[in-house]
This record gives structure tokens, C-alpha cells and sequence, in this order.
């Protein structure tokens, strides 16, 4: 099922769009990487679980593109991928992750917590790249940077967080994460683990459809006004493909 847009004015800006789509289904496939980035985060080792959960999170975008059957410029996987602010940010960042890292180790509530939120911001961002990938949003590098940014200010806006119920479910429910991490990214082969999150994920998804369709109306908003700024020209939203 996809939804219809309906006629909505976000930040000043009328979102309506006749015959447009917003496609919510629930496809593993596309959130597959998604969530292994956030069930990394309890993998008991600091920065082991990290260095996890990148390897997944940049994964996301090209892992999309070839499920929609769209070809991405690199330079567009490199402007959605980048955070931080290169190797200074690196040095200064490590050594306050690894303490961070090892604190929540030693108090595993808030590892719980801590993997419930990055989950759930996982499975928003590839919706989002899911979105945007479908609305060709990334076919340019330029345009690529103006997603980044996009994606970025949705999330930290987002102060409902819809998925975050379901996040705790499926952290919850997951065992042994350090195997089934690695056998996913040496041997592209999932375990009980991944089942059972996949399983919870179909079986709850309905409930969560309502909100992406406003994540995507609030991501639509961000990206036409700062593609506005940068090309100095007003954006037409382009026809989903």
C-alpha cells in the first residue's frame, strides 16, 4: 500500500501533490542494513559495536539504490554517508566514544536505551534515503548534499520518534548480536536473531505508516528550502519514478 499526499502547508510551504505517492510498505530489503546499524549498538565490546554500526549505517543508501534499480553517483553515497567533520573530528571524538561506550557497558540500561534511539533513527534515515532515492534526490551530488542536510534537520526535529515502541520491542527480543553481526557481513546470512526482528518489524509496521507519511512531508519541506538557498532557483518536486 502507498499513501496519497493530501494537501498540507509545512513551514510556509503548500505540500500538495496530486497523484503523488509515499510508499510505507514494510520492506526488508530496504531496512535490512538500517537495522543492523542499530542493533549494533549492543554488541558488548566498546567501540567494536561502532565500528558495526557504521559499516551498516553507510551500507543504507547504495543498498536502496540497488533495490529501486537507480544508479547513484559516489559522490552522492559519499555527501549522505559523510558525518562529522573528517579526521580532527575523529581524534576529538574517539576517545569521548570510547568512555561513553564503556560507561554504557557497565550500565547496560542505558545501552538498552541508547539502542533503542539509534534503531529508531536507523529505520527513519532509510526511510528518508528510501524517499528521497525514489524522488531522485540523489542523481546529483549537489542535490545529494541538500538530502544529507534534509535528512539531518527531520531528525533532530522529529520529536515524536513513531518507531521508538517498536525499536524497544525489537531490542528486546535480541540475543548474541556480536555472531549475527558477523555472520551477516562476512557470510550475507541471517540467524534466529535477525529472524525474529524481521518478523516483529512486518508484524508491527502498520502501525507506524501514518507517521512516516508526516516525516516525509517534513523532509520534503527541508529539502526545498535549502535546495532553494543553494541553487538559487525554486524546486519543483519531481514525480515519484
Amino acid at each position: 500500500m502507498t499513501h496519497k499526499f493530501v494537501s498540507t502547508t509545512i513551514g510556509g510551504m503548500n505540500n500538495q501533490r496530486s497523484g503523488d505517492t509515499i510508499n510505507t510498505e514494510f520492506d526488508w530489503r530496504i531496512y535490512a542494513d538500517a537495522t543492523f546499524a542499530g542493533l549494533s549498538e549492543l554488541i558488548p565490546i566498546p567501540m567494536v559495536d561502532w565500528v558495526f554500526s557504521e559499516m551498516f549505517r553507510r551500507r543504507v543508501a547504495a543498498s536502496i539504490a540497488r533495490q529501486r534499480g537507480r544508479d547513484i553517483p559516489p559522490e552522492s553515497l559519499k555527501a549522505v554517508n559523510r558525518q562529522g567533520c573528517g579526521c580532527l573530528f575523529l581524534l576529538l571524538f574517539l576517545p569521548i566514544e570510547v568512555v561513553k561506550r564503556v560507561s554504557r557497558t557497565i550500565l547496560y540500561f542505558f545501552t538498552i536505551y541508547a539502542a533503542a534511539r539509534s534503531l529508531s533513527a536507523n529505520w527513519q534515515r532509510a526511510f528518508l534515503l528510501d524517499y528521497s532515492i525514489q524522488r531522485g534526490h540523489l542523481d546529483k551530488p549537489l542535490k545529494a548534499q541538500v538530502t544529507a542536510e534534509a535528512i539531518e534537520k527531520t531528525l533532530k526535529a522529529n520529536k515524536k520518534d513513531p518507531l521508538l515502541q517498536l525499536a524497544r520491542e525489537v531490542i528486546g527480543q535480541s540475543r548474541h548480536i556480536l555472531r549475527s553481526m558477523m555472520r551477516v557481513s562476512r557470510q550475507n546470512k541471517e540467524d534466529e536473531t535477525v529472524d525474529a526482528a524481521r518478523e516483529q518489524m512486518a508484524s508491527s509496521w502498520e502501525n507506524v505508516r501514518g507517521n512516516l507519511v508526516e516525516l516525509a512531508w517534513h523532509y520534503d519541506a527541508q529539502w526545498q528550502t535549502r535546495y532553494a538557498e543553494v541553487s538559487g532557483e525554486e524546486s519543483a518536486v519531481p514525480p515519484i519514478a
